[in-house]
Protein backbone atom coordinates (compact mmCIF):
# COMPACT_ATOMS: atom_id res chain seq x y z
CA UNK A 1 0.00 0.00 0.00
CA UNK A 2 2.94 2.31 0.63
CA UNK A 3 4.15 1.75 -2.92
CA UNK A 4 0.68 2.61 -4.25
CA UNK A 5 0.66 5.87 -2.24
CA UNK A 6 4.15 6.69 -3.55
CA UNK A 7 2.85 6.20 -7.09
CA UNK A 8 0.00 8.64 -6.41
CA UNK A 9 2.37 11.23 -4.94
CA UNK A 10 4.73 10.96 -7.92
CA UNK A 11 1.75 11.29 -10.27
CA UNK A 12 0.81 14.60 -8.65
CA UNK A 13 4.42 15.85 -8.51
CA UNK A 14 5.78 14.78 -11.91
CA UNK A 15 2.80 13.68 -14.01
CA UNK A 16 0.87 10.47 -14.34
CA UNK A 17 2.66 9.12 -17.43
CA UNK A 18 6.10 9.43 -15.84
CA UNK A 19 4.85 7.95 -12.58
CA UNK A 20 3.26 4.93 -14.28
CA UNK A 21 6.27 4.31 -16.51
CA UNK A 22 8.57 4.42 -13.46
CA UNK A 23 6.35 2.13 -11.36
CA UNK A 24 5.18 -0.39 -13.99
CA UNK A 25 6.61 -3.36 -15.81
CA UNK A 26 7.37 -2.78 -19.52
CA UNK A 27 4.34 -4.90 -20.51
CA UNK A 28 1.83 -3.40 -18.04
CA UNK A 29 -1.84 -3.76 -19.04
CA UNK A 30 -4.37 -1.01 -18.34
CA UNK A 31 -8.07 -1.86 -18.49
CA UNK A 32 -10.58 0.94 -18.97
CA UNK A 33 -14.36 0.71 -19.40
CA UNK A 34 -15.40 0.35 -23.05
CA UNK A 35 -11.89 -0.24 -24.40
CA UNK A 36 -9.57 -3.05 -25.28
CA UNK A 37 -6.62 -3.31 -22.89
CA UNK A 38 -3.82 -0.78 -23.34
CA UNK A 39 -0.36 -2.32 -23.03
CA UNK A 40 3.17 -1.19 -22.36
CA UNK A 41 4.69 2.25 -22.84
CA UNK A 42 2.41 3.00 -25.79
CA UNK A 43 -0.69 2.06 -23.82
CA UNK A 44 0.30 4.12 -20.79
CA UNK A 45 0.95 7.12 -23.00
CA UNK A 46 -2.36 6.66 -24.88
CA UNK A 47 -4.47 6.42 -21.75
CA UNK A 48 -2.66 8.84 -19.45
CA UNK A 49 -0.77 11.10 -21.85
CA UNK A 50 -1.23 14.33 -23.78
CA UNK A 51 -4.42 13.23 -25.54
CA UNK A 52 -6.13 14.44 -22.36
CA UNK A 53 -4.79 18.00 -22.17
CA UNK A 54 -7.60 19.07 -19.85
CA UNK A 55 -6.50 16.73 -17.06
CA UNK A 56 -5.35 18.87 -14.14
CA UNK A 57 -4.57 16.06 -11.69
CA UNK A 58 -5.04 12.36 -11.08
CA UNK A 59 -4.72 10.94 -7.59
CA UNK A 60 -5.90 7.90 -5.69
CA UNK A 61 -6.02 6.48 -2.22
CA UNK A 62 -5.58 2.77 -1.57
CA UNK A 63 -8.21 1.26 0.71
CA UNK A 64 -6.73 -2.23 1.00
CA UNK A 65 -4.57 -4.90 -0.48
CA UNK A 66 -2.67 -8.07 0.20
CA UNK A 67 0.51 -9.92 -0.71
CA UNK A 68 0.92 -13.58 -1.69
CA UNK A 69 2.53 -16.02 0.71
CA UNK A 70 5.59 -16.10 -1.58
CA UNK A 71 5.77 -12.27 -1.26
CA UNK A 72 6.28 -11.70 -4.99
CA UNK A 73 2.72 -10.85 -6.07
CA UNK A 74 0.19 -8.50 -4.50
CA UNK A 75 -2.78 -6.28 -5.16
CA UNK A 76 -4.17 -2.95 -4.03
CA UNK A 77 -7.57 -1.35 -4.49
CA UNK A 78 -9.17 1.96 -3.67
CA UNK A 79 -10.68 5.09 -5.13
CA UNK A 80 -9.34 7.59 -7.62
CA UNK A 81 -10.14 11.17 -8.54
CA UNK A 82 -9.39 12.98 -11.80
CA UNK A 83 -9.79 16.73 -12.05
CA UNK A 84 -10.40 17.91 -15.62
CA UNK A 85 -10.54 21.47 -16.89
CA UNK A 86 -13.34 21.97 -19.43
CA UNK A 87 -12.97 25.54 -20.60
CA UNK A 88 -13.16 27.70 -17.49
CA UNK A 89 -14.89 24.98 -15.45
CA UNK A 90 -13.33 22.14 -13.48
CA UNK A 91 -15.03 18.76 -13.37
CA UNK A 92 -14.12 15.82 -11.16
CA UNK A 93 -14.39 12.16 -12.16
CA UNK A 94 -14.32 9.63 -9.37
CA UNK A 95 -14.04 5.88 -9.52
CA UNK A 96 -12.61 2.65 -8.18
CA UNK A 97 -9.38 0.95 -9.13
CA UNK A 98 -7.55 -2.32 -8.60
CA UNK A 99 -3.86 -2.95 -9.29
CA UNK A 100 -1.82 -6.13 -9.42
CA UNK A 101 1.81 -5.70 -8.35
CA UNK A 102 4.77 -7.99 -9.02
CA UNK A 103 8.07 -7.86 -7.15
CA UNK A 104 11.01 -7.58 -9.53
CA UNK A 105 14.53 -7.31 -8.09
CA UNK A 106 13.06 -6.30 -4.70
CA UNK A 107 10.97 -3.49 -6.26
CA UNK A 108 7.17 -3.65 -6.60
CA UNK A 109 5.95 -2.91 -10.17
CA UNK A 110 2.40 -2.61 -11.54
CA UNK A 111 1.52 -5.37 -14.01
CA UNK A 112 -2.22 -4.74 -14.25
CA UNK A 113 -4.32 -1.61 -13.63
CA UNK A 114 -8.14 -1.58 -13.78
CA UNK A 115 -10.27 1.55 -13.35
CA UNK A 116 -14.04 1.90 -13.31
CA UNK A 117 -15.70 5.32 -13.22
CA UNK A 118 -18.56 5.85 -10.78
CA UNK A 119 -21.51 7.25 -12.72
CA UNK A 120 -23.77 9.62 -10.85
Amino acid sequence: MDRDRQLSNLSLAQGTVKAFLDYSTPNVRLFRTGSYPFTGVTGVTQVLGPKNPGVVSLSWEPAGGDVSRSEDLGYTYGTYSVTVRDGSQKAVERGNYMRVWKKEKDVWKVVLDVETEIKN
